[in-house]
């Protein structure tokens, strides 16, 4: 009788390593990286009217509304994960990175 093989989580780096040569976005979730599905029309024309909606009210301001293209990065006491939302704003740049 075999075993199942034992989890190996995957790091922060090569997960970031991935997704710049991924032809699919992935999401991190604590070491396991998930393929994103794809959404319907009706969902992208939602997610597209929040961005741009947000958008309106934010311009002259220093915070910046995004779409699912841009990554976010969530550090909690348990582990890093990255997600990309439908809409997020950002009023703080990541000095560290462009992509996230």
């Amino acid at each position: 009788m075999s075993t199942a093989p034992q989890f190996q989580p995957i790091s922060v780096r090569d997960y970031l390593a991935g997704e710049r040569i991924a032809k699919r976005k992935h999401e991190y979730v604590d070491g396991v990286v998930y393929a994103m599905a794809g959404g319907t029309v009706q969902h992208s024309r939602i997610a597209s009217n929040a961005t741009v909606a947000l958008g309106s009210q934010l311009r002259g301001h220093k915070c910046e509304a995004f779409n699912s293209d841009m990554k976010v990065r969530v550090r909690l006491s348990r582990g890093t994960r990255f997600y990309y939302p439908d809409v997020s704003v950002v009023c703080q740049p990541n000095a560290d990175s462009d992509s996230f």
